[in-house]
C-alpha cells in the first residue's frame, strides 16, 4: 500500500487522479509533505493526516509520512490568566455570553472560576498527551515500522492493544483515527478522534486532531460539522497557545475554505482562500485553482486570471491541468479562443475536463466557471 500526498485521491470517493512522480518520490524519501497539493486539497484529507508528521507530533502514525520518532511530544505552552480573560470560553467549555472580550463582561469571581476551570483542562491535556512508559513507546515502534512497511492492519492491531492498556492516551486514539482513514473506515475515525479531543481538549497538537476530525466529517457529508471542527481549531490555537504559525493558520484555512465550498458557500470560502494568501502571497499554490474559480463566482474575473497565471508559470512541470482548465475557458470566455487551445493542449485527462459532473462533483467548482469551461467545450462537454 503506497501512502502519498493524494491518499484520497487513491481511496476515497474523490479524485481518481495520479499525483506527479516527483511528489511521490518526494514523500517515498521520508521528507515533510507540502500540506496543499491541488490533489490533497481536493480530497481534503490529505493536508490533514500528514499534519501530525507536519506538525511534529511525535507519536502521529501519519498515513502520509514514513517518518516519526517516539520521543515525547512536546509540552503544551502554559496557559496565562490574560489568555483565558481575553479569550472566551473554547478552553474550559464554558458558555459565556458575548465572550470575555469586552471589559467587564464577567464579575472577579466569575472570571475566577473561568481561569481555574481552563487550568484544569491544561493539565488534564498534558497529562494525557504524555508516553506513559517505555513500553508505550515500544508499541509505537512496532506499530509505525508496519505502517511504513504498508501493514495497515497490523499496525492497527497494534494501536489497539496500545488503547486497550493506557486509555487515557489521547494520542493513541488520534492515532487508530488515522489508520481508520487509510482503511476508509470515517465512522470509527470520527469516533476516534472525538475521543482523543475529550481527553486532550487544549493540548498543544490538539488542533491538529480537530482539522483531522473536520476533514473526515466531510468524506461522510457533513461537512457543516467539519467547518465547526476547524474554527474550533482556530480560536482554539489563538486562545490556548498562542497564534499560530503562518503555515498552521493557512492549512486550516484553506481547508474550510474548501469545506464551505462544498455546501456552495462562495462567498465563505473566498474571505477564508484571501486570509490564508495574505499569509504566503507570494507562494503559488495548487488550492489557489479553488480561490480562482470563487473568485469568477463574483465577477473577479480579472483578479481570477492573474492568480491562474501566476500558479500557472510557477507549476509548469508537470502542468496543472485543474490551471489550465480554468485558464482556457476564461481565455475563451474572454475571445481568446487561440490562447484557450494552448492552455488546454496541456491538460491531462481532457474528457474529465469536459464532464459537467467531474468539475461539479469532483472539483466542486462554483456554476460561473462551469458553465465558462462547458461553453469553450461545445459539443465536447457532457452535461
Amino acid at each position: 500500500l503506497e501512502f502519498r500526498t493524494n491518499l484520497c485521491a487513491e481511496q476515497t470517493l474523490h479524485s481518481s487522479r495520479v499525483v506527479d512522480r516527483r511528489t511521490t518520490r518526494h514523500h517515498q524519501k521520508g521528507s515533510r509533505m507540502r500540506a496543499f497539493s491541488m490533489e490533497a486539497a481536493r480530497a481534503l484529507l490529505f493536508a490533514t493526516i500528514a499534519l501530525l508528521s507536519m506538525a511534529n507530533l511525535a507519536v502521529a502514525f501519519s498515513p502520509l509520512s514514513t517518518k516519526m520518532s517516539c520521543q515525547p511530544p512536546p509540552p503544551t505552552p502554559a496557559l496565562s490568566r490574560r489568555a483565558v480573560l481575553l479569550g472566551g470560553s473554547l478552553l474550559a467549555g464554558t458558555a459565556v455570553p458575548g465572550g470575555l472580550r469586552e471589559a467587564g463582561a464577567l464579575t472577579v469571581a466569575e472570571r475566577d472560576e473561568l481561569y481555574a476551570k481552563a487550568k484544569a483542562e491544561e493539565a488534564r491535556s498534558v497529562d494525557s498527551t504524555k508516553l506513559p512508559d517505555d513500553r508505550a513507546a515500544k508499541l509505537f515502534k512496532e506499530a509505525q515500522r508496519a505502517q511504513q512497511g504498508g501493514e495497515v492492519k497490523k499496525s492497527l492491531n497494534i494501536t489497539n492493544v496500545i488503547i486497550e492498556e493506557y486509555p487515557g492516551f489521547a494520542y493513541g486514539w488520534s492515532n487508530r483515527g488515522n489508520l481508520y482513514v487509510a482503511l476508509q473506515d470515517y465512522e470509527k475515525a470520527v469516533s476516534d478522534y472525538g475521543k482523543a479531543i475529550e481527553l486532550a481538549p487544549t493540548g498543544g497538537e490538539t488542533w491538529v486532531i480537530l482539522l483531522n476530525r473536520g476533514t473526515t466529517l466531510s468524506l461522510l457529508n457533513r461537512e457543516q460539522e467539519g467547518i465547526k471542527d476547524l474554527t474550533t481549531a482556530l480560536g482554539l490555537q489563538a486562545v490556548g497557545n498562542g497564534r499560530l504559525a503562518a503555515a498552521q493558520e493557512q492549512i486550516l484555512k484553506v481547508n474550510r475554505g474548501l469545506l464551505k465550498m462544498r455546501i456552495q458557500d462562495w462567498e465563505g470560502a473566498s474571505n477564508d482562500f484571501l486570509d490564508a494568501l495574505k499569509l504566503t502571497p507570494d507562494q503559488p499554490d495548487r488550492w489557489w485553482v479553488q480561490y480562482a474559480t470563487v473568485l469568477y463566482e463574483a465577477g473577479k474575473t480579472e483578479e481570477a486570471v492573474r492568480l491562474l497565471e501566476r500558479l500557472d508559470k510557477k507549476m509548469r512541470f508537470p502542468p496543472n491541468s485543474d490551471a489550465k482548465a480554468a485558464l482556457a475557458a476564461l481565455a475563451s470566455a474572454g475571445g481568446d479562443r487561440e490562447a484557450a487551445e494552448t492552455y488546454f493542449s496541456d491538460v491531462q485527462r481532457p474528457k474529465s475536463y469536459s464532464s459537467r459532473a467531474f468539475l461539479e462533483k469532483e472539483l466542486h467548482w462554483p456554476p460561473k466557471i462551469v458553465d465558462a469551461v462547458a461553453a469553450y467545450r461545445g459539443r465536447s462537454f457532457s452535461e
